[in-house]
């Protein structure tokens, strides 16, 4: 989907890997603002056997450590509406551990208009608030460098604004 868009015009160019257990996340430390994607579902789906951690797919650990080798200003991750009841709490551990700030929500496609339900848990994770507003304001711009980064490293704190997800 992601290679479609780029080929399309939509979404600027940027590597793609597909296996997250042959990345080498050393090359992007400090170069990206983002880590987004959806990670294997098939262990957290209410319609599985709810292996979770123990799935063969999950790649959480993997994931992350990619986050915390690149420390980006954000993450956005996607996965099933079943995964708040299954390794979310790992999820949401980890990141805060990483000092992210952890916004998760829940919203259906049809929420943006697709003609099913379909539930999925969307789960946004940043390092400072101001810092990620700038890199989104100035995506197009000059000021999309990380020249901030190793102050948030030395300043960031942990919140936790997730704690009650109303």
């Amino acid at each position: 989907n992601l290679d479609a868009q780029m080929e399309k015009g939509m979404v600027g160019e940027a590597p793609n890997w597909t296996d997250i257990k042959t990345f080498d996340q050393r090359t992007f430390r400090g170069k990206i603002h983002g880590i987004v994607g959806g990670y294997p579902c098939q262990g957290e789906s209410m319609e599985g056997k709810r292996k979770l951690q123990h799935d063969e797919r999950f790649v959480w650990t993997h994931l992350y450590k990619s986050v915390c080798t690149i420390r980006p200003i954000f993450c956005f991750f996607e996965n099933v509406h079943g995964h708040l009841r299954g390794t979310f709490p790992l999820v949401l551990a980890d990141l805060r551990a990483a000092v992210y700030r952890v916004e998760p929500g829940i919203y259906s496609a049809r929420e943006v208009g697709a003609p099913h339900v379909r539930k999925r848990l969307f789960i946004l994770a940043y390092t400072n608030r101001d810092e990620l507003r700038r890199c989104l304001a100035h995506s197009n711009s000059e000021q999309r460098n990380l020249s901030n980064l190793s102050k948030w490293n030395e300043t960031a704190t942990v919140t936790k604004s997730s704690e009650s997800m109303g």
